[in-house]
């Protein structure tokens, strides 16, 4: 009955129907360029027309605003290049857009992309959003999928009333700028990424970082305290200091290897005794069972805690991690030595 009242007046003509999902009379409205303005909503799949068909059966739907794109046959690997401006082209009005394997390297020139909220285009080869490295800022978008796409960097700049940007498998991206404040960022991320410094100075309400698989990633900043952030994922990157500190309501953490707070005065000492008594146990003279060990010394100068209390501490403490920890969850109850 829904079909029945989209379909209206005109039961035979799709192109004044606001809604298009049969995939046989959108390709006819497409190829032969019949688009009207009546049309809101496209959702195309498993087509095997040429994207610049596409595009150019897009233009007279000026009104369009959910597109949905899945082709059948192209690749990730099937790049179109000299797109004329007449045949790339993206209806301003959109506000979603899903195209994964997006097959151009960059978006058209001519789409402002000024009411986009939602941008999904993962496996693409979008290396830049605009050509020649244009900036637009879109004040409406909120969530960005770009997976697995060959985007190069990502300047947060253009984007600042984001929530959500997945970047995850983007393997050359290097860089993403974050040179204004993003309030509204809650989730971002790089997994599997070249990024190898980030700053979350401008990222106060971030809730989720993932980094995992970011072999070049060796220092995380946090000159400000990320009240917000529960998860973070440093699995296989080559971050060795943290400061747990600057994270107290963290409830989930996976690194491959870290030292936690490494440049504290109580951990300077405890390298210090574990050199002076390695030379000194060898000269002494004294049992093994009288000297303690500097592990054994330290442990025992300092309370055992479960990895969930560490949210619960409320005053300055040292805490050092000694090992590889692979992961851990905030309502865990086992105990880890070093803590």
């Amino acid at each position: 009955m829904g079909w029945n009242i989209v379909r209206g007046l005109h039961p035979l003509e799709p192109s004044k129907h606001n809604r298009l999902w049969i995939k046989e009379e959108i390709e006819d409205i497409l190829v032969n360029e019949l688009g009207t303005d009546v049309t809101r909503s496209i959702k195309l799949k498993y087509t095997s027309l040429h994207p610049t068909t596409i595009m150019r059966g897009l233009r007279k739907m000026r009104k369009l605003r959910f597109l949905s794109v899945q082709s059948q046959y192209w690749n990730k690997g099937d790049i179109v290049r000299a797109v004329d401006e007449v045949s790339q082209y993206l209806p301003d009005a959109l506000q979603s857009l899903y195209w994964p394997m997006y097959p151009f390297r960059s978006l058209p020139q001519t789409f402002q992309a000024n009411k986009l909220v939602n941008l999904e285009m993962f496996m693409s080869n979008i290396s830049e959003l605009w050509e020649g490295g244009e900036k637009k800022v879109l004040n409406k978008i909120r969530f960005i999928e770009l997976r697995y796409s060959k985007l190069e960097t990502f300047d947060l700049s253009m984007t600042p009333n984001l929530k959500k940007l997945n970047l995850e498998g983007c393997c050359d991206l290097f860089k993403l700028h974050i040179p204004v404040e993003c309030p509204k960022l809650k989730f971002l991320k790089l997994g599997g990424s070249k990024v190898s410094i980030l700053n979350l100075g401008m990222t106060p309400h971030l809730e989720e970082l993932n980094l995992s698989g970011c072999n070049k990633f060796v220092e995380l900043h946090m000159p400000i305290e990320c009240r917000k952030l529960k998860f973070l994922n440093l699995g296989g990157s080559k971050v060795s200091i943290l400061n747990l500190g600057m994270t107290p309501h963290l409830e989930e953490l996976n690194v491959t290897r870290v030292f936690i707070n490494s440049d504290i005065q109580e951990i300077i000492n405890f390298k210090k005794r574990s050199l002076s008594a390695g030379r000194s146990s060898s000269l002494s003279g004294l049992s093994s069972s009288v000297i303690k060990s500097p592990s054994k010394e330290y442990l025992s100068d300092f309370e055992f805690s479960t990895i969930g209390g560490l949210n619960g501490i409320s005053e300055t403490k040292s805490i050092i991690i000694l090992g590889t920890i692979k992961s851990f969850a905030s309502k865990e109850s086992w105990l880890y030595n070093a803590c």
